[in-house]
C-alpha cells in the first residue's frame, strides 16, 4: 500500500471508528475501517474545557465556562435564504497525531465555515451513578475549543450506537438494562455482525436516548459557536434501519409492514421530540436508505421538513451525474422539492475524491472511484440545490495542505471548485 493510499485508510479509520462515515458510505469502504485499530474509539472524547451553555441540571458537572453567550431565538432559525457552507469531516484528535498539525493548514482557511464532529451518546452520559454526575462534558466541549479558536461553527453528529462490532457510543448502563430489547445480525455497512444490536424504537432505549438528546440540547442552548446538530437515530449519526429483517421478524411483520408501522413511526416521533424541545440552533435529520428504496429517505425527509429541520445525506458520487435525477438516496429530487425554504440542504461525498478520475484498485482507498473528482461533484450539487457540504479531511488537505502529496498537482482546482461554491 503506497504511503497516500494508507494515510487515506488511517484517517478514514478515524472518522469511521468516531462514527463521521455513513449514509451511503461504500460497503468495502466500511468493512476494511471498521477493524482498523489505528484510531481509537476513546480519542474523541480527551479531557476538554467545556463551550459556554445554559446552566446544567444538578446531574452534569459544572465546569467553567470560557465562552460568553450569545442571544438565539428560541425555536429553530429557519433563514428564508442561506449561504453555501463548508464543513470539514473532522475528530477531535490528540495533539501528538500527526494529522492534528496538518489539519491546521485546513482550519486557517477562510473557505472552511465549519467542523462537524461526532458525539457519542456514552462520552458524555456516564450513567445515574456517575459520582461526578451524570453528564460530563468537559472532555468533548474542551476537543472542539480547537475548531472554535480557530474561528468555526461546530456541528454536532450525536450518535447513539456505534458502527463496527463492537458499540462504544451506548452508555454501559443503557446496555445493561435487562429491559432494552436487543437482536443480533449481519449487514448494514460492511456487512459486519452486529451482537445485541438495541432495538432502537422500543420504549427502554428510546425513552432514554431522548433523556440525553434534551440535555445535548439545553447544554448548547443559544450557544452561537454550534452551527447545526444531527441527532442519529440508529447506528452512527444516521437512521439505517440495521437489523430490519430481525426486528421486522421479532414483530412478526414482513420488513415493508415493519417500516411503515413503526420504523416511520419511531423516526417521526423522533423528530417531533426534537422539535418539542424547542433548540435554538438548526436541526439537520438524518435520512438514510434501505434495500435501495427511496420510500425510506422520501419519508424521512418529509418528516424532517415538517418540523422545520432539514436534511442530507452522505452518498455523493459520481454516479450521480448519470442517473440524476435518481440520485443516491433520491437526494436530487428531494432537494429539487424542497429547495427554497431555507432549511439545510447537505451533503457529503461517499467516501475520499479521486482527483485523477481513473483511479484502480489497489492504488486507491476504497470507495474513491465510486466518489470521483470533488470539483465536478460540488459543482453539480450547487446546481441542484445543496447549501451544505461536510468534506473529508483527505479532499481538503489536497486543497489546502501544501505538505499533502497531491497539493501540488490538484489543490488549485480542488481549492478553486470549493471557493465557487462556498458563499453562493
Amino acid at each position: 500500500m503506497n504511503k497516500e493510499k494508507l494515510a487515506t485508510v488511517l484517517l478514514l479509520a478515524s472518522l469511521m471508528i468516531s462514527g463521521i462515515v455513513y449514509c451511503g458510505v461504500h460497503p468495502s469502504l466500511a468493512s476494511q475501517l471498521s477493524v482498523s485499530p489505528s484510531y481509537p474509539p476513546n480519542q474523541t472524547t480527551a479531557n476538554q474545557i467545556p463551550l459556554a451553555g445554559p446552566t446544567r441540571t444538578s446531574t452534569s458537572d459544572q465546569s467553567p465556562l470560557r465562552i460568553p453567550k450569545e442571544s438565539a431565538p428560541t425555536s429553530t432559525p429557519t433563514p428564508a435564504g442561506r449561504a453555501i457552507t463548508i464543513n470539514a469531516i473532522f475528530s477531535q484528535l490528540n495533539p501528538t497525531d500527526p494529522l492534528y498539525a496538518r489539519f491546521a493548514a485546513v482550519l486557517a482557511s477562510p473557505l472552511v465555515d465549519g467542523v462537524s464532529t461526532a458525539l457519542n451518546w456514552s462520552a458524555v452520559d456516564q450513567g445515574p451513578r456517575a459520582i461526578a454526575g451524570q453528564y460530563q462534558w468537559r472532555a468533548f466541549d474542551s476537543g472542539i475549543q480547537r475548531f472554535i479558536d480557530a474561528g468555526k461553527k461546530v456541528n454536532l453528529l450525536v450518535q447513539p450506537i456505534s458502527y463496527g462490532s463492537t458499540n462504544v457510543a451506548t452508555p454501559s448502563y443503557v446496555m445493561n438494562d435487562p429491559s432494552v430489547v436487543k437482536v443480533s445480525c449481519r449487514g448494514g455497512p460492511g456487512g459486519v455482525a452486529y451482537t445485541d444490536f438495541p432495538v432502537v424504537y422500543e420504549k427502554a432505549f428510546k425513552n432514554a436516548y431522548k433523556v440525553f438528546i434534551a440535555q445535548v440540547i439545553q447544554h448548547y442552548a443559544n450557544n452561537h459557536h454550534i452551527g447545526y446538530i444531527r441527532f442519529g437515530l440508529s447506528v452512527g449519526n444516521e437512521i439505517f434501519a440495521q437489523c430490519a429483517r430481525e426486528e421486522a421478524a421479532l414483530a412478526g411483520l414482513t420488513v415493508p409492514q415493519w417500516r411503515d408501522q413503526m420504523w416511520f413511526h419511531y423516526d417521526k416521533e423522533m423528530m417531533d421530540y426534537e422539535k418539542s424541545l424547542n433548540p435554538t440552533m438548526e436541526i439537520e435529520s438524518p435520512m438514510t436508505p434501505w434495500g435501495g428504496e427511496a420510500i425510506w429517505t422520501d419519508t424521512e425527509a418529509a418528516n424532517a421538513v415538517a418540523d422545520g429541520f432539514g436534511f442530507g445525506c452522505q452518498g455523493l458520487q459520481a454516479s450521480d451525474l448519470a442517473r440524476y435525477p435518481a440520485c443516491t438516496a433520491d437526494w436530487c429530487n428531494l432537494f429539487n422539492k424542497y429547495a427554497g425554504r431555507g432549511a439545510i440542504l447537505e451533503l457529503s461525498t461517499l467516501g475520499p475524491s479521486d482527483p485523477t478520475g481513473t483511479c484502480e484498485s489497489p492504488s486507491c482507498a476504497p470507495g474513491q472511484r465510486a466518489t470521483g473528482p470533488l470539483p465536478q461533484l460540488i459543482a453539480f450539487a450547487v446546481q441542484h440545490h445543496a447549501n451544505t457540504f461536510e468534506i473529508y479531511p483527505h479532499d481538503l488537505l489536497t486543497a489546502f495542505d501544501p505538505k499533502h502529496p497531491r497539493y501540488a498537482e490538484y489543490h488549485k482546482i480542488y481549492a478553486a471548485a470549493i471557493a465557487a461554491a462556498h458563499g453562493q
